[in-house]
């Protein structure tokens, strides 16, 4: 997974460099059955395009959809995507979307720690509940070190996913 994460930090440079805004789509967790799993991740830009992948169709419309808001508010929210209608699953996919735009230190120690083979922890914190609400967003964590997403102040009192990024070869 840290591969895929290397991808959209050099989609992400790209479009930072145009001015182009991003949002961050995170799959943080899943009640019942549904092939995908908590911890994918798809950036969305304000110009339309996407790196990475949630899954193709009507699930990356609905966050295509949604991302318009976070865009405009720049206010993290859950989004709830019912798939058991659309794709023959029975499952619900609770999916943060949130303002990405990390700091230059969290950039840099980020690449740091991947040159280093060192591993690395995404924490994101939400609510089940679909809607923007103050507390929402994620946190890189590497060594003892920890660089938020966005400047949005997080609750840490919400639930939260934690995923750990092992080392991969660059």
């Amino acid at each position: 997974m840290l591969d895929e994460l290397l991808k959209l930090k050099e989609a992400y440079r790209s479009s930072q460099a145009k001015g182009i805004k991003a949002v961050m789509a995170t799959v943080v967790a899943v009640e019942g059955s549904s092939y995908r799993q908590p911890g994918l991740r798809m950036l969305v830009f304000e110009d339309a395009t996407i790196a990475g992948a949630v899954n193709q169709g009507p699930v990356e419309d609905e966050i295509l959809r949604q991302c318009q808001s976070v865009l405009l508010s720049d206010k993290a929210k859950i989004m709830v995507y019912e798939g058991r209608y659309r794709q023959g699953s029975d499952g619900l996919l609770y999916i943060l979307l949130e303002p990405f735009l990390p700091d230059d230190c969290a950039w840099n120690t980020f690449e740091a720690a991947t040159r280093g083979r060192l591993p690395l922890q995404i924490e994101s914190f939400y609510k089940k509940i679909a809607g923007t609400r103050p507390g929402l967003g994620s946190l890189f964590h590497i060594g003892d070190q920890s660089f938020g997403f966005s400047s949005t102040e997080l609750d840490k009192s919400l639930t939260s996913y934690t995923q750990l990024l092992k080392p991969v070869f660059v």
